[in-house]
């Protein structure tokens, strides 16, 4: 279930871009979450994880734009590509949490 963050100024012409980012966990993280899981669930198979970076935009970046995005976000790390065929799940801070990341957003905002 999604729940629209209503303390955010949110525009029609607004566009919301995912891009992918690094893997979350390292290989012995997820070897020990995998054997956990399939202790609730022998069905589960494989795990994988990743970073994704979701950027609000009045208009479509260019190429520039999302190579300095990638840039500050991924720190030189490679993309973690997800095998075909899985099922997407995704988990996010509950809203309402701050981060240093929301927290400069809105302090802009109110500058503005």
């Amino acid at each position: 279930m999604s729940i629209p963050a209503t303390d955010l100024p949110a525009h029609e012409t607004d566009t919301i871009i995912e891009l992918p980012g690094q893997a979350a966990l390292s290989a012995f993280r997820l070897r020990k979450l995998v054997a956990d899981l399939r202790q609730l669930d022998p069905r589960i198979g494989d795990l994988q994880a990743r970073f994704s970076y979701f950027i609000c935009s009045t208009s479509v970046l260019s190429r520039n734009d999302t190579e300095r995005l990638d840039s500050l976000l991924l720190s030189g790390e490679p993309v973690e590509d997800f095998a075909p065929g899985g099922q997407l799940i995704y988990t996010a801070p509950r809203p309402g949490t701050i981060s240093p990341w929301s927290n400069r957003y809105r302090q802009s905002m109110q500058a503005r």
